[in-house]
């Protein structure tokens, strides 16, 4: 790394961490799935039954792998600082990146700082630089593959070749729109190789396994520990905690969100969504993708086809679930033709420079600059529309308005949650209470005695949950109304449990709060029988 490089991955990381302190302190306010992430690597080292497996196995481990340095100091895991800190680095390295990639294309200094301080202040940038959650991590494999491929294409060099393959592989573990990145960028390299009259079919051959040998390697792993761990090579994909279960409730068309309700199984609609929220990210991205492929068009060039297919890969992924029914729709989900506005810049003004005066360059680069604040300033505006931000809106209402976080949402301050380890800390320290972690794990983390706690990741759950009796003490169950309490693992097995116990489960508290979640004591019913008749 330069010094340059080096300097700039300072400033970046300390500004992350502050507004990462800042809106902790701001708020009190977490984003629960960046949470959840944080609890998956706190299971492995701080549970009743700490091991590597207990990191879960539906959502891709590298986020939380990357954390379990970190929460061996418990304040960093309750806090969610060590989804933070992890972030923070990300992003910072995103931007050093991102510098490799203006440097590649020959921008001026001054050009380059100022467009990385224009990425850097972009309000989605900012905030998911800060808040734990994985997309940074994504971008910042993106940016790093794009950056690698570029290395390739100019020189030749194996080394950059691996690493790209590296960067793809890597980038599996963290988000599964990687795995669609992969292929496509399979397909482009096949399609440079034909094009090719150098590539003979042994040097295709090695080129393409060279790419494809880490990837495979990387993308069966998974599948196989998932397999050699919970006996279903597919239970990433088809547990009751995965995304397909999660939003089953979407596919019955009167559980549909409003904004989701002409997308869903509608091809017309679905691309509509798709280009509304684009254009609420950084509309610039539209019009920059727009000249690199009329560059493409021109040049036949595989440097442009290829960053145009890798940034749009993304968005279509993002389309297909939302077609498919099984997506959210988030925001968030779109952050990544951020970057790649910012790479199509470069690519842009690169080509401009060698074909036009320098003079229009620089009026050229002017008028970018100024339609990239302008869309920054929109993704803000966005950012804080329900309509668009419907993640985000929550924190930005607050910060602007003051507006109430809610208790457990996507971002919340858990306050229930709290209320609920606090009560377990003064009133039931040393007993053994079950609860499913699936949505309890912000519980998870914030009572003293974690080790009291029968929780999901325990491999002897199960067995626990179908023979509670002398097992476990309490049971905490989440009231089976919600979309997710439905899916907790005590509410299957004990249908109506919440709602009148059962012969071994007797009330002791109901917490509410939008959970509902009530906490029963297992009794022994034999004993209670002996007792009545004696």
């Amino acid at each position: 790394m330069s010094r340059e490089a080096r300097v700039i991955f300072i400033i970046v990381f300390l500004v992350n961490l502050q507004v990462a302190l800042f809106l902790l302190w701001q708020t009190d306010a977490v984003t629960t799935d960046a949470l959840a992430r944080t609890a998956n690597a706190y299971y492995v080292v701080n549970s009743r039954d700490p091991h590597l497996g207990a990191i879960g196995f539906v959502w891709n481990p590298l986020p939380s792998l990357l954390q379990i340095p970190l929460v061996v100091f418990r304040p960093l895991a309750k806090s969610g600082l060590a989804g933070s800190l992890i972030s923070a680095l990300f992003g910072a390295l995103s931007v050093v990146s991102l510098t490799n990639i203006f440097r590649h294309y020959d921008l001026k200094r001054g050009l380059r700082y100022t467009l990385l301080f224009l990425f850097q202040l972009n309000p989605m940038i900012l905030l998911y630089s800060a808040n734990g959650m994985s997309e940074i991590i994504l971008i910042y494999l993106l940016i790093f593959c794009s950056y690698r491929f570029l290395q390739w294409l100019q020189t030749g060099r194996l080394r950059y070749f691996v690493l790209l393959s590296l960067g793809v592989s890597l980038a599996l573990y963290v988000r599964y729109e990687a795995y669609l990145y992969a292929v496509v960028l399979f397909a482009v390299l096949l399609m440079f190789m034909i094009d090719q009259s150098d590539y003979d079919a042994e040097r295709m051959e090695g080129t393409l396994l060279t790419y494809l040998a880490p990837i495979a390697y990387a993308g069966m792993f998974w599948p196989f520990v998932n397999w050699l761990v919970m006996g279903n090579p597919f239970y990433f994909l088809s547990s009751v905690y995965a995304n397909y279960a999660q939003t089953a409730v979407f596919r019955e068309r009167a559980f549909r969100w409003p904004w989701l309700m002409d997308a869903i199984g509608n091809p017309i609609g679905t691309a509509r969504y798709c280009l509304r929220m684009m254009a609420a990210e950084h509309f610039f991205f539209l019009i920059i993708s727009v000249l690199v492929l009329i560059i493409f068009l021109r040049t036949r060039k595989v440097e442009y086809f290829a960053l145009l297919a890798s940034a749009y890969t993304i968005p279509v992924f993002a389309g297909v679930m939302i077609f498919r029914g099984q997506s959210y729709g988030w925001f968030r989900f779109y952050i990544y033709i951020i970057p790649m506005s910012f790479i199509f810049l470069a690519a842009f003004l690169h080509y401009f420079a060698e074909k036009r005066p320098r003079e229009r360059v620089g009026w050229l680069s002017g008028a970018s600059i100024f339609l990239i604040l302008v869309s920054n300033v929109l993704t803000g505006v966005a950012m804080a529309n329900p309509n668009y931000g419907r993640e985000e809106h929550l924190l930005t209402d607050n910060l602007l308005w003051q507006a109430p976080i809610p208790d457990f949402d996507s971002i919340g301050t858990l306050k229930k949650e709290k209320e609920i380890a606090r009560y377990i800390d003064a009133y039931h320290k040393g007993e053994r209470i079950l609860f499913d972690s699936a949505r309890g794990f912000p519980i998870v983390l914030a009572v003293e005695n974690p080790r009291d706690l029968i929780i999901t990741s325990d491999r002897d759950y199960e067995a626990i949950l179908q023979q509670p009796v002398g097992f476990a003490d309490y049971f905490l169950i989440p009231s089976p109304g919600t979309p997710t309490g439905v899916k907790d693992s005590v509410n299957q097995l004990y249908p109506e449990a919440w709602a009148e116990g059962t012969e071994f489960l007797t009330l002791e508290i109901d917490f509410g709060g939008k959970q509902g979640w009530r906490l029963y004591k297992v009794v022994d019913p034999l004993q209670e029988k002996e007792e009545e008749g004696a």
